[in-house]
């Protein structure tokens, strides 16, 4: 039997911290159109091989994009139950 595995991930955003106005987080997945919904935690529910790659946490608001923090996940393989 095949298990399956989630990922759950958050992003800090330091920009907001010191600055106005106040961002928006996004996550995306680099070289792939899927856009995550907003918000501070990524989660990833059945993680296969299909997940792997990088994933970046972008702050927007009215000034424009800050800097992106990344996550880079690799999946050794498919965990099976005897």
């Amino acid at each position: 039997m095949v298990m399956s595995c989630s990922l759950l991930a958050g992003c800090c955003n330091v920009v907001d911290a010191v600055g106005v106005p106040a961002s928006v987080l996004t996550w995306s997945k680099w070289n792939d159109a899927t856009k995550f919904p907003n918000g501070s935690m990524l989660k990833l529910v059945g993680v296969d091989l299909s997940h792997i790659g990088v994933y970046s946490c972008t702050p927007l608001n009215e000034v424009g994009y800050g800097p992106s923090a990344n996550l880079s996940l690799d999946v050794i393989g498919e965990l099976f139950l005897l």
